[in-house]
């Protein structure tokens, strides 16, 4: 406005106006970011359809692109024209391909939501693409009420571990795990031992032995059947191996390192 209250004329020339993002007859579409310094094209002569649904496409797509589309960010258009990409490619497997989006068919729609996943990704893809196109003229009216159904939302929500949870988990999984395997090769050694004889026949390490050598075979320690028919474990052995935990391999008689048998079952 000048001081008198007159509007001001606007400079001479066109470098003060943002072009529009889409030329008339061309198909490539511009976004310039609300900043007016970052800016991306987007060529829908790539998409898998023909020329005349390329152009719908694209002015559908310019719009959110210009000063008033709802794109005020790079990212926000980046992510849309991704999902354009799958959708044209969508529409070029159907056996009749729309040529434009008045043969946008209900149940072209219907099998497009049924083709995306069923998690946040593809509810995203399907609520994406139904709004940049439910409000073009040439949708039929019963595709157009199609895209206005609701999407159901994931019952379940994933949540990825952080960092120190994940290694949080990590070390509760070793701490578990390498007790076990030192049981599993200990057990294994003592067995490969009392195989070869190198225990006095009664002794615990003995008792032990022929207590592992019977679970790798029938799957149960000793064990013998008491007053009505119940089983029951056979004490000498129970006695023998409750005396050997917390003993390390250091008290096997053989070689130091030599190797174990290879295990057929879990000690």
């Amino acid at each position: 406005m000048s001081t008198r209250g007159r509007r001001a004329v606007l400079p001479g020339g066109d470098g003060h106006r943002r072009k529009p993002p889409l030329a008339p007859g061309d198909l490539l579409v511009w976004h310039v970011a609300e900043d007016g310094v970052k800016k991306t094209s987007y060529d829908f002569a790539q998409l898998a359809v023909g020329p005349r649904l390329q152009r719908e496409l694209a002015e559908v797509f310019a719009v959110q692109c210009g000063p008033a589309g709802a794109w005020k960010t790079l990212p926000s258009s980046r992510e849309c024209w991704l999902i354009l990409l799958y959708f044209s490619r969508f529409l070029a497997e159907q056996d009749h391909v729309p040529q434009s989006l008045g043969e946008l068919a209900p149940e072209i729609w219907a099998a497009w939501r049924l083709s995306r996943t069923p998690n946040s990704t593809g509810g995203r893809q399907i609520r994406k693409v139904a709004r940049l196109l439910k409000q073009h003229p040439r949708v039929p009216e019963e595709t157009r009420k199609l895209m206005s159904k609701r999407v159901p939302k994931e019952k379940t929500k994933e949540t990825a571990y952080s960092d120190a949870e994940f290694d949080q988990i990590k070390l509760a999984a070793t701490q578990r795990f390498r007790p076990a395997l030192h049981r599993i090769r200990t057990n294994w050694q003592h067995l490969g031992h009392w195989r070869a004889g190198r225990f006095e026949k009664g002794t615990d390490d003995w008792l032990v032995g022929e207590a592992l050598d019977q679970l790798v075979r029938t799957g149960e320690t000793p064990f013998y059947i008491g007053l009505h028919g119940r089983q029951r474990p056979d004490s000498r052995y129970t006695e023998a191996l409750a005396g050997r935990r917390g003993r390390g391999p250091d008290h096997l008689p053989g070689r130091a390192g030599e190797a174990a048998p290879q295990p057929g079952g879990t000690l």
